[in-house]
């Protein structure tokens, strides 16, 4: 089950650890402003068996990064098809994938830290998911899944409305093993980073770019 948070928050679901958290930016182009939601105490793991499997030296907390970071022709596609499918939906043209932005995805999550970029990879929207064998399709579906939760009579930003948002035309993701950034959850997972271009989740311009 994905979050209904914006603030970087890990939620149990059946032994299965998943957060995502998105970007929103000001009316005035180029100024970035992180999402700062109050954070809710983090939950304790259930007790079960770790559903990803443990590397072949296992992580301790001084060496976070466990993997290199990856966007094969099987991400790029998943990533595409779940961006795609959905903007169909919602009167959204089809995202083309931009090496550039698969690029500055990569630089950070590279990084492994569970926080916004806050334009320091270049002044894109950004969605990010990290969860136990989270696949792409997977980090997009929880990202969409957002949207019975979004009223246009009262919009707010979410990851949902930066996938569908109209004015948004290219799209780069990658993907890295990362150990222990979310809270609450000292194990491995999988960090997805996507940025987009335009970037969407602009304050007063929902009306125009995001049809439900």
């Amino acid at each position: 089950m994905g979050p209904t948070n914006r603030s970087p928050e890990a939620c149990v679901s059946a032994g299965t650890i998943v957060s995502a958290e998105t970007n929103t930016v000001p009316s005035a182009p180029g100024t970035w402003s992180p999402v700062n939601a109050p954070p809710a105490p983090a939950p304790v793991p259930a007790p079960a068996p770790a559903p990803a499997p443990a590397p072949a030296a296992p992580p301790t907390s001084n060496l976070p990064n466990t993997g290199q970071t990856r966007t094969g022709n099987t991400e790029v596609d998943a990533y595409l098809k779940g961006h795609n499918d959905i903007r169909a939906r919602h009167g959204a043209v089809a995202l083309t994938w931009a090496d550039d932005l698969a690029n500055a995805a990569a630089r950070w999550a590279s990084n492994c830290v569970w926080e916004h970029s806050r334009g320091k990879v270049g002044p894109f929207g950004e969605n990010l998911a990290a969860g136990t064998g989270l696949t792409a399709a997977a980090a997009v579906k929880m990202w969409t899944d957002e949207v019975s939760e979004y009223n246009p009579a009262r919009p707010q930003y979410s990851h949902f409305t930066q996938v569908v948002w109209k004015a948004t035309t290219e799209v780069g993701c990658a993907v890295r093993p990362c150990t222990g950034i979310l809270p609450g959850y000292p194990g491995p997972v999988n960090f997805h980073v996507c940025e987009y271009r335009k970037p969407g989740n602009v304050i007063g311009q929902f009306a125009e770019n995001v049809q439900v």
